[in-house]
C-alpha cells in the first residue's frame, strides 16, 4: 500500500486504531492544513531565485498576474522578473517538487522603518498554482521568508491581503501576523485607468 494511501486509511479509522493500539506515523509534512485533505503530501524544497530559475518561476508569475486580471505577457513577466533578482530589488522564494516543477512562489521587497531605524520588508507577492493548493505549500514559503528575514535581523515583515480574503487571513494569523487597526492606506496614481468602452 502506497504511503499516502496508508495515511488516508488511519484518517479514516484513526479512532479505531488509536482505542485499540498506540498508533506511531511519522510523516514529513509541510502544511498542517494537508493532513485534512484526501491528497499526497508534496514533497517540496524551497530555494532562492536567481536568474538560472527563470524557466520555472515565469509562468507561475505570469499565472499570479493573470490572477489579478492582467494580460498574459511571459516577456513582460521575465524582464521583471530579471531585473529584480539581477539588481537585488527584491528577493523571490520559489518552491519546487521533486521534479523541479515549480509550486509557489512568494516575493519580498525592501523597506525601512524611520521610527525604529531599522529595515523592514515588504511580502508582496504569494502565488501557489491551483495543482498544488492546500498542501502547505503557502505557509511553507511564508515560514522560510520569515527565517530569512529573521536572520537578517530585520524588524518584521508586513503584508497586506483583501478584506475578503479569509482564507489567506486565517494563514497569517496563525503564523503570528497581527492585523493593524486605526490605520488607513492610501495610494497615488500616475497610471489612467482604462477607459469603458460605450454601448451602441
Amino acid at each position: 500500500m502506497h504511503f499516502s494511501s496508508r495515511f488516508r486509511y488511519y484518517l479514516a479509522h484513526k479512532n479505531h486504531l488509536q482505542e485499540s493500539v498506540p498508533v506511531v506515523i511519522a510523516l514529513v509534512c509541510a502544511y498542517a492544513d494537508s493532513l485534512a485533505n484526501d491528497s499526497d503530501v508534496y514533497k517540496m524544497e524551497i530555494i532562492q531565485a536567481q536568474p538560472c530559475h527563470l524557466p520555472q518561476l515565469v509562468p507561475v508569475f505570469d499565472a499570479y498576474r493573470v490572477f489579478y486580471q492582467q494580460e498574459s505577457d511571459l516577456n513582460l513577466a521575465e524582464a521583471f522578473l530579471r531585473q529584480r533578482i539581477e539588481k537585488q530589488e527584491s528577493v523571490i522564494f520559489l518552491a519546487i517538487d521533486e521534479k523541479g516543477k515549480a509550486l509557489g512562489f512568494t516575493q519580498l521587497y525592501p523597506n525601512f522603518s524611520s521610527v525604529s531605524a531599522k529595515r523592514t520588508w515588504q511580502l508582496n507577492d504569494l502565488y501557489v498554482v491551483k495543482s498544488a493548493r492546500r498542501q502547505g505549500v503557502a505557509k511553507a514559503l511564508m515560514e522560510h521568508a520569515c527565517q530569512f528575514a529573521k536572520r537578517g535581523g530585520v524588524k518584521g515583515i508586513a503584508l497586506e491581503t483583501a478584506e475578503s480574503n479569509h482564507s489567506a487571513q486565517r494563514l497569517y494569523e496563525s503564523l503570528g501576523y497581527v492585523k493593524e487597526r486605526g490605520t488607513y492606506h492610501y495610494f497615488l496614481s500616475f497610471i489612467e485607468p482604462e477607459s469603458t468602452p460605450k454601448s451602441q
